[in-house]
């Protein structure tokens, strides 16, 4: 088989094997609550399982401990659900909150871009958990 028929030939394969993919999950407006966790004090237990649980930010002044990958912020502000030029995606995720900075680099980028490009507004996917 000649090289210019194999790459149509990989090209419907895959799309073949990927099958239906199903849509996201829409969620709902209300973030729901985790079940609480059996023993939450168990030094096993992962810091992501803990955090995850909290529907709220914590108090204080905003502050980053640790790196993108690896890390949390304390006293993150909640990204509106809707502005002039954005809207949030997902609220049941509960994953609006961010540094008052970030909030503020976001809701500039959407004026600028309705602005400077004419978009009707952007959409914000997820910036990070409340802690």
């Amino acid at each position: 088989m000649s090289p210019r028929h194999i790459a149509p030939l990989l090209l419907v394969m895959t799309l073949l094997a990927a099958g239906g993919a199903l849509a996201q999950d829409k969620g709902s407006v209300s973030p729901k609550p985790l079940p609480p966790l059996a023993n939450p004090n168990d030094p096993e237990v992962a810091a992501k399982e803990l955090f995850a649980r909290k529907l709220l930010p914590s108090k204080g002044s905003a502050h980053v401990i640790g790196s993108y990958t690896k890390g949390c912020i304390g006293g993150a502000d909640q990204m509106p659900v809707n502005g002039d030029h954005w809207q949030v995606m997902r609220l049941s995720r509960n994953r609006s909150y961010g540094h008052p900075e970030m909030i503020a680099l976001i809701k500039r980028l959407a004026a600028r871009a309705h602005k400077n490009a004419g978009w009707p507004g952007i959409l914000v996917g997820d910036i990070a958990q409340p802690r």
